[in-house]
């Protein structure tokens, strides 16, 4: 009834639902609505336990279109409330030295012994001989890049529409799909959607 009367809805049959299944379906969600909303200035992702006031959010977007020039903007935005930051093994792919609360931070904890269950990408002093040590050091590393953690983020239009058009985003929705990908890629949606945007020039 309610996508008969607003056709607001997107509703994916096929869509796997369940923790990791997170990901896939916020990348997928992406997609879907830049075919579904073309016009839309903004699209978003908020939890569900998550209490919106509209009125409150479209005055910050529109606020966030009307002085984007006057704040060095282009017209690619990606808007929240906060952004945490990190580094990305590409081929892996695995995050590393997760998560900097600015780029100087992820870089600290980038080269970091330690740096939380994601583990650090520093490559001195480790061995080559050691085969997944060796596997890390070829991968290519990607960042910092910022990422949206929390309850809400929107990409303008012209982000949205490049996102869906990138190979990369392809390919990253079939490795998620067939869990390709180190199990906790599979919810960390917020830090992989920040990787995709990191894609987007």
């Amino acid at each position: 009834e309610e996508h008969a009367r607003h056709l607001d809805l997107a509703v994916d049959v096929d869509q796997q639902e369940g923790k990791d299944s997170l990901t896939e379906k916020t990348l997928k969600w992406f997609v879907l609505a830049s075919r579904m909303f073309p016009c839309a200035q903004f699209v978003g992702k908020t939890d569900p336990d998550t209490f919106i006031r509209w009125e409150g959010l479209k005055a910050q977007l529109r606020a966030v279109l009307t002085n984007r020039a006057a704040l060095g903007l282009g017209p690619k935005l990606y808007v929240s409330m906060r952004f945490d930051w990190t580094f990305m093994l590409r081929d892996i792919p695995h995050a590393c030295g997760c998560c900097g609360i600015f780029p100087n931070h992820a870089r600290k904890l980038r080269a970091q012994a330690i740096a939380s269950n994601w583990l650090a990408c520093d490559f001195k002093n480790r061995s080559v001989e050691n085969s997944d040590w060796s596997e890390l050091h070829r991968s290519r590393i990607e960042g910092p890049f910022p990422f949206a953690p929390g309850a809400f983020f929107a990409v303008s239009r012209w982000a949205l529409q490049e996102l869906a058009q990138l190979a990369f985003v392809s390919h990253a929705l079939q490795q998620l799909r067939h869990r390709r990908w180190d199990a906790r890629m599979l919810y960390t949606e917020d830090m992989v959607f920040g990787w995709v945007m990191a894609q987007v020039r």
